[in-house]
């Protein structure tokens, strides 16, 4: 059977460090998607995300990312992208997340089709509230990831 996996990226405590946790709670709390799709809190796990992944036929990577744009803006990127370095690290656990996008690349004959989400950050400092900015931007967020899903629902029957 197929899944696929949206993983909600950052660290909840360091403000627009952790959009990819508030859009994965958006998601959550509006429901809606298909039995294959499975929410996944990845928070700054990096490497330690690789046994939960095994099943993906597709993985969807929701961060932070650091980029020319305004905040709120978003960016796609696809798996040979981040592996290009087109995807820009913004903190610590993006290390982690481009290591693991790499292996798991590696680890099978045929690897999941990944897309990160790329969110530009406003603030990102110390506090658990986003900024206006990226909160005004979740629901295009939210709609992005799941034409994302359809999309890759077609391709992964």
């Amino acid at each position: 059977m197929k899944k696929i996996f949206i993983v909600g990226m950052g660290n909840v405590l360091l403000q627009d460090e952790g959009i990819g946790i508030h859009v994965l709670e958006r998601l959550e709390k509006e429901g809606g998607l298909p039995d294959e799709v499975e929410l996944i809190r990845g928070e700054t796990g990096g490497l330690a995300l690789l046994p939960s992944l095994d099943e993906a036929s597709a993985i969807i990577f929701v961060d932070a990312a650091d980029f020319e744009g305004t905040p709120g803006e978003v960016r796609m990127y696809k798996r040979e992208e981040v592996q290009k370095a087109r995807y820009i690290p913004l903190s610590v656990h993006d290390v982690g997340l481009r290591d693991l996008i790499s292996l798991l690349s590696l680890k099978s004959a045929s690897p999941p089709e990944i897309m990160v989400v790329g969110i530009k950050p406003m603030r990102l400092g110390t506090g658990i509230q986003i900024s206006s900015e990226l909160d005004k931007a979740i629901p295009s967020i939210v709609m992005i990831i799941r034409t994302e899903v359809e999309r890759f629902a077609m391709l992964h029957p």
